[in-house]
């Protein structure tokens, strides 16, 4: 089985989802690198994490690890406060063995947690991000760029990403917008700009009298029977009928 894995972003960086085909492969990559992020307190200067907007957040990261916890998950790293750095300081956490009736899985975080789930293929991966509320963004890492293709064309996601991580947000020519609960609109690009007009219509007509105002004149009717018919007919033979009746049925 290829070490693919498909990592759903909700709305920031560090709230993420990881559909991965092999979990262990998962778990030491993301471990290694999670377990080396440097923690700073408000006024910190060198550093990956810092502190959280405020309590509530906190809280709403211990309530989605607890849920996870207690329905078969594993921490296996983070997973609790740290007080040394600050009241809203939360450690990276990684969790695996979860399922996809977990909180963490179903609710943003917002904050610094991984939650990795074991899939058998494709067809799986896909069905669990589309089963989800959220359509923000969508990253895919693995070295088959065409099955990436292919799988991302298939995602429920206003964005997906092969083997690259947000940087695209800072090109102001690609629209950055989700579908689903992840909101409405775009920023960015022509879409963006787009957002931000609103249409307007201006019809006229020539001559100064049309065939359709009242009061409608014979032909007037049969014209506008002909353009209905022609409209919203579907197989010939009724389109032949509804001509006829138009046309010669007085």
């Amino acid at each position: 089985m290829r070490p693919v894995l498909y990592v759903l972003t909700f709305l920031v960086v560090m709230s993420l989802a990881f559909w991965a085909y092999r979990e262990n492969y998962a778990t030491q990559a993301s471990l290694r690198e999670v377990r080396a992020l440097r923690l700073t307190r408000h006024n910190g200067r060198h550093y990956d994490i810092g502190p959280l907007i405020n309590q509530a957040a906190v809280e709403r990261v211990e309530r989605q690890i607890t849920d996870a916890v207690a329905r078969g998950a594993t921490v296996q790293t983070g997973g609790e406060r740290r007080q040394e750095y600050g009241a809203t300081v939360y450690a990276p956490t990684v969790l695996t063995g979860v399922q996809p009736e977990m909180a963490v899985m179903r609710e943003e975080a917002f904050g610094p947690v991984l939650a990795i789930m074991t899939v058998r293929d494709d067809d799986q991966a896909v069905r669990e991000i589309n089963a989800l509320h959220s359509g923000l963004a969508t990253m895919i890492w693995t070295r088959d760029q065409a099955a990436a293709t292919t799988i991302a064309r298939r995602i429920e996601s206003g964005m997906v990403w092969i083997n690259e991580g947000a940087t695209f947000f800072a090109d102001p020519a690609i629209p950055w917008g989700g579908v689903k609960g992840s909101g409405w609109g775009h920023m960015h690009g022509r879409l963006g700009l787009q957002g931000l007009a609103d249409a307007k219509v201006i019809g006229r007509t020539f001559p100064h009298t049309a065939p359709w105002w009242f009061p409608l004149r014979a032909g007037s009717q049969r014209l506008i029977s002909l353009l209905i018919a022609v409209q919203h007919e579907r197989t010939p033979r009724a389109i032949v009928r509804a001509l006829a009746e138009a046309l010669f049925v007085r």
